[in-house]
């Protein structure tokens, strides 16, 4: 099934539109140890909207600030 095809479908079986957006806070002069934080944190968001969100949508560029680590984060969430 493609992309389309699953949105289409969370959309109808949740009855929502909702996209929640994943864009991480990174503080100034983040090193290593806010990763672990950020994935936290997101894995949180999606537990507690998972009934009410038909998708999520990180922002690559917040992830791509953390460099490779932060590629490897968003694969992870």
């Amino acid at each position: 099934m493609d992309f389309f095809s699953l949105l289409e479908t969370s959309c109808k079986e949740k009855d929502t539109l909702l996209c929640v957006g994943l864009d991480p806070r990174i503080p100034p002069f983040a090193d290593d140890s806010v990763v672990p934080k950020i994935l936290e944190e997101n894995s949180r968001i999606i537990e507690e909207t998972l009934p009410y969100a038909a998708c999520y949508k990180p922002n690559i560029a917040f992830y791509e600030a953390l460099g490779p680590q932060g590629l490897v984060l968003l694969a992870d969430t």
